[in-house]
């Protein structure tokens, strides 16, 4: 599994690792720039088959950002500072 944030033309690995379904979480941390940065999860299956998906907000359906600063995002469902963070 691969979660990478982006801005504009730059792009940042968040997490990048093997998952194997086993996991009750997945917990990364990191710190992002200024702006408004998208983060999509890129999953491969056992076939071969990859799936992305980008950050929602928990019940929403629509992809949300995260803003850039000094605090701490957690990709395992705890939002840490950012209301909207939510396990991919």
């Amino acid at each position: 599994m691969t979660i990478q944030a982006s801005i504009g033309t730059v792009s940042v690995p968040l997490f990048v690792g093997q998952v194997t379904g086993r996991e009750a979480e997945v917990v990364s941390v990191f710190r992002l720039g200024d702006g408004d940065w998208n983060v999509v999860a890129r999953v491969m299956d056992q076939s071969g088959r990859v799936t992305e998906a980008g950050l929602s907000e928990i019940g929403g359906s629509g992809a949300v950002t995260l803003p850039g600063s000094r605090r701490r995002h957690h990709s395992n469902g705890q939002p840490g500072s950012h209301p909207a963070g939510r396990a991919l």
